[in-house]
């Protein structure tokens, strides 16, 4: 069997159905034996780099493997930031490049280089991918490729890239003498402290759950579910945990942080126990006083990356493991009992109540109120894609999820052009699922080429392009340090988004105010591509935003509530 058959067959295996990449001379037979096999589509995108996002996107969707594919030297190296972005959120795509044929590679290390196109893209991202080789003998792709495929998928999930010299891709293999990798027994005894965490429940009057992007698996899960309502517990979100507990349901509480939600933030403050779920309570969480987060809690922390564990905020419990291994234990003991934590859940709500994401009273919430009526069109297995920045901040605080919708972002990485390829990859997985590709003006243009491969797909990816002619996160930090706004306005432009939709043969919808989204309806609900431009004030801001030198729960604008 052809190597590069081989390849396209046990993705197919691997229940993949849709590989992104873009062709080049020395991935040429990979991309022809995946594009020919049965039940996967090859998809190409206009740059290597949102095929990366795409396959990220993809695997977020489906809940396994993505999958891209880019040939040597530039084209290898335009995927690093989304293998980066697939490290830092745990996203499991497999990445394979094409390589010269391996006889003409070089042996010299102190050479810089020998072919044409010629890169040691796996020396490269050997520190931030689980799994990095290049296949020198045809006999071993069964086995890197069997190793790869473990790797991603299992404890704490990430990319892996495998470099195929094109000589390797050509050859021929022995199925029955190829060597095979030995699939290792993931399973181990699973220690938790049951009674001292049924201790903690008992004591605690004011619990809380923060769901992180480790909680993902607990989506939909009926024992979830039965957890919280056992327990009478209220939810507050980390930024890729926001779709893990439908936001119709009473017990959620919004997303904590730095630009979080004002409820969310005085939840984790007053709360006397908060157990955390698969999240990496990083500094845009905790804020730059890590010491002030939960500061009045005992802290139960759970998550498959023990090194996590101990991560800037000290915790009572720590428990390694996966959120799903972990409740089943928990509910399966009787130690576990049920509470009733009404007063709390009153409390929570007349905060949530008081502080909704956008008000007429503060017209820089605008945006907020834009992006929830929106959100209300999408609905089922629709999807939500934020870029990074403002759009990002005010898609997490206003988006409406319901169902099974998810929101998918560039989290960790905070990618600049994440959201359009993403779009892309996640209504791909979900069958031409309505994707809204929430992006600012200055994201949309990092990767502003994907509108062709919307056009050509005629995927319903409805893209809204939150348009304040600047970069208006980095804009606002310059104004209050620098007082000026290099970059950020002054040398910054867009295109006439209007001429840009038509010559794409892509619906325009020209949005002011709430009234215009809402109006738009229609547009945002059938089966075509649409480009709406969202023109904002120059001026935009995010609100609630970080107040200067305090603690996340005082945040900007600040009120007189905050303690």
């Amino acid at each position: 069997m052809k190597v590069s058959d081989y390849i396209a067959g046990r993705l197919k295996d691997e229940g993949i159905t849709t590989v992104f990449g873009f062709q080049g001379s020395n991935v040429t037979h990979l991309i022809n034996s995946i594009a020919a096999a049965d039940g996967i589509s090859y998809v190409q995108n206009h740059h290597e780099q949102a095929c990366a996002f795409a396959a990220n996107a993809y695997a977020v969707a489906g809940g396994g493997l993505g999958c891209a594919v880019a040939s040597s030297g530039p084209g290898a190296i335009n995927l690093i930031s989304g293998i980066a972005n697939a490290w830092l959120d745990s996203v499991p795509v497999v990445f394979l490049t094409g390589q010269l044929n391996s006889k003409s590679l070089k042996t010299d290390k102190n050479l810089r280089q020998h072919g044409f196109q010629e890169f040691d893209i796996v020396e490269t991202v050997k520190g931030f991918t689980k799994y990095a080789v290049t296949v020198l003998d045809a006999s071993m792709i069964r086995f890197h490729l069997d190793k790869a495929i473990f790797l991603a998928k299992s404890g704490r999930k990430g990319p892996v890239l495998i470099d195929l010299p094109h000589n390797i891709q050509t050859s021929d293999i022995d199925l029955q003498t190829a060597r095979s990798f030995t699939f290792p027994d993931e399973h181990s005894p699973l220690s938790v402290p049951i009674f001292e965490i049924s201790e903690l429940l008992k004591r605690a009057e004011r619990p809380l759950l923060l769901l992180g992007g480790g909680a993902r698996g607990l989506k939909n899960n009926p024992l979830f579910m039965s957890f919280i309502e056992r327990l009478d517990l209220a939810a507050v979100s980390s930024l890729n945990g926001i779709d893990v507990l439908p936001h119709d349901n009473a017990r959620f509480f919004g997303f904590i942080g730095s630009y979080g939600s004002r409820c969310a933030n005085l939840a984790v403050n007053s709360c006397d126990l908060l157990m955390v779920l698969g999240s990496r309570l990083d500094m845009r969480q905790t804020g730059d006083f890590p010491e002030e987060f939960a500061k009045n809690a005992d802290i139960i922390r759970v998550d498959i990356d023990r090194f996590e564990l101990s991560h800037n905020v000290p915790c009572k419990v720590a428990i390694n493991c996966a959120c799903t291994d972990f409740l089943q234990l928990l509910m399966n003991e009787p130690a576990v009992f049920s509470a009733n934590h009404s007063g709390w859940h009153r409390e929570l709500k007349r905060m949530k109540d008081k502080y909704p994401p956008f008000s007429d009273d503060d017209p820089k919430t605008l945006p907020n109120h834009i992006l929830r009526t929106a959100s209300l069109a999408f609905s089922g297995n629709d999807v939500i894609t934020a870029d990074v920045g403002q759009n990002q901040m005010w898609t997490a605080q206003s988006v409406y999820i319901r169902d099974n919708m998810l929101l998918i972002n560039s989290a960790g990485l905070g990618a600049m052009g994440f959201s359009l390829p993403a779009a892309i990859g996640a209504s791909l997985f979900r069958n031409n699922a309505r994707v809204l590709a929430v992006t600012g003006d200055g994201g949309f243009q990092m990767n502003i080429q994907e509108l062709a491969t919307v056009a050509r797909e005629r995927l319903a990816v409805k893209i809204l392009v939150m348009n304040n002619q600047s970069l208006g996160l980095i804009r606002t930090y310059q104004n209050i340090v620098f007082k000026n706004s290099v970059g950020s306005v002054d040398g910054f432009s867009s295109p006439d988004y209007r001429i840009l939709a038509e010559s794409y043969n892509i619906p325009y919808a020209l949005i002011l105010s709430a009234d215009d989204m809402a109006a738009a309806e229609p547009l945002l609900k059938n089966d075509l591509p649409l480009l709406a431009e969202v023109k904002l004030s120059p001026d935009t801001e995010v609100h609630p935003e970080p107040a200067y030198m305090k603690p996340d729960y005082i945040q900007s604008p600040i009120i007189s509530d905050d303690k």
